[in-house]
């Protein structure tokens, strides 16, 4: 096998292509060393931190996971060189910004649920990953008292928040500033499921009405405006029959502040009642959007009943039929 530009343990190929088939790094079996790959495709274990140049020829190296790995590393090594800067004038607590890390760098893009509960978030999450993610619950009542972090994964496996929040290469470091309360109301769930390969979803727990909203062991508000802050997408989910906007509701929508142009609003459950009722709460519930919402622009409403089960019919249901309002966004 071939080494680096400087000396390093050559690493075997098999070894090499068993990880990344895996979903792990060839630097596993260097014990987390710095990994090169020479232009020959020969991998070896290196002690001796690369240079940044080093780093920025391995990018265009080797399988995605390799290249992927190298571009985070390039740039935690150009933050690095920054990073004293923001601590000698302060620049993260005033912006309540945490260090950048390499898991945050790597992280894929991340889908945000939230919505009052039996809202279908966690049906439509279910709906879409083809199956039931480990430790998700559905019913009418409120189920998912977890925030639950779903992720893609050849095995299937809950890992609890607090191993999930010391792990470097997950991005969550930050949340251990909410405490052990709610570290314990956090969670990785890994599913082996093909959509997860481009991104990662949060279930979230219902907002609830009343002095029960703010039962809980930890800042509500403050979770969701950290997760705000990293999520690309962030879906809000309405029960046709429940478009009310309570105000716990509401303020938990004012408080991720600049990030909600980043909402999409899920109408569910449209396939029981009928096209003139729908519209109606449709109108409704623009209403409603208009006065809690601070951007100029109308929120598009995807309306939509999404469930594993086949829409209801209104013969079904003992109406004349109607035309279907529309199964999905």
């Amino acid at each position: 096998m071939g080494q680096g530009p400087s000396r390093g343990r050559a690493s075997p190929q098999a070894v090499a292509d068993k990880l990344l088939e895996e979903g792990l790094h060839p630097s596993v079996a260097c014990c987390r060393l710095n990994v090169y790959l020479s232009p020959d495709g020969a991998w070896s274990c290196r002690k001796e931190a690369m240079s940044l140049n080093e780093e920025i020829e391995q990018i265009s190296r080797g399988p995605l996971a390799h290249r992927w790995e190298s571009f985070a590393r390039a740039v935690m090594s150009m933050y690095n060189s920054v990073s004293k800067l923001e601590s000698r004038f302060e620049w993260q607590p005033v912006l309540n910004k945490a260090p950048l890390t390499k898991g945050e760098i790597k992280a894929k893009p991340l889908v945000m649920m939230i919505g009052g509960y039996s809202t279908g978030k966690t049906t439509f999450i279910k709906s879409l990953l083809g199956k039931e993610y480990r430790g998700s619950h559905i019913g009418v009542e409120p189920t998912t008292d977890t925030f639950t972090y779903v992720a893609y994964g050849k095995e299937e496996r809950i890992t609890p928040g607090e191993i999930v929040s010391v792990d470097s290469e997950k991005g969550f470091e930050g949340l251990a500033q909410f405490g052990n309360g709610f570290l314990h109301s956090f969670r990785e769930s890994r599913v082996d499921s093909e959509v997860l390969n481009n991104f990662a979803i949060l279930d979230t727990p219902g907002v609830l009405s009343g002095e029960k909203q703010n039962s809980r062991d930890y800042d509500f508000e403050k979770v969701i405006a950290w997760f705000a802050d990293r999520a690309d997408m962030i879906f809000l989910a309405f029960d046709i029959h429940k478009i009310d906007i309570s105000d716990e509701l509401k303020s938990v929508i004012r408080c991720v502040g600049s990030n909600q142009h980043k909402f999409r609003i899920l109408l569910n459950k449209a396939d029981s009642l009928e096209p003139a009722t729908l519209m109606r709460s449709y109108g409704g519930l623009m209403y409603g959007l208009g006065r809690v919402f601070t951007t100029p622009e109308l929120k598009r409403i995807y309306v939509g009943s999404f469930r594993d089960a086949r829409r209801r019919s209104a013969a079904a249901a003992g109406r004349p039929r109607a035309a279907s309002p529309g199964a999905g966004c």
